[in-house]
């Protein structure tokens, strides 16, 4: 996933240096080469979301831990001892 940011860092960069070199007289180009920057990293950002919700296990995306739910029950709300006593009365 590195490789793959970094790429698209770099393909970004450079269309933008090529755009300041060029001008307004090649329009056409330029807006070739974004349009192919943007759709390029839509689609590697989007892979890349998808790798990293893989690589969790979809922690953080789901409801199934305590944690994930924390905020939606009164017994979250409370300090790590009080919760901590009620837990082992």
């Amino acid at each position: 996933m590195y490789t793959v940011l970094q790429a698209g860092r770099s393909f970004c960069y450079t269309v933008g240096k090529n755009l300041d070199l060029l001008g307004a007289e090649h329009v056409r180009q330029v807006r070739k080469d974004c349009a192919s920057v943007i759709l390029w990293c839509a689609e590697k950002a989007t892979w890349m979301a998808g790798e990293g919700i893989q690589i969790f296990g979809g922690n953080g995306y789901i409801n199934e831990y305590p944690l994930g739910r924390c905020g939606a029950t009164p017994s979250c709300t409370r300090s790590a001892p009080a919760r901590a006593r009620s837990a082992a009365c």
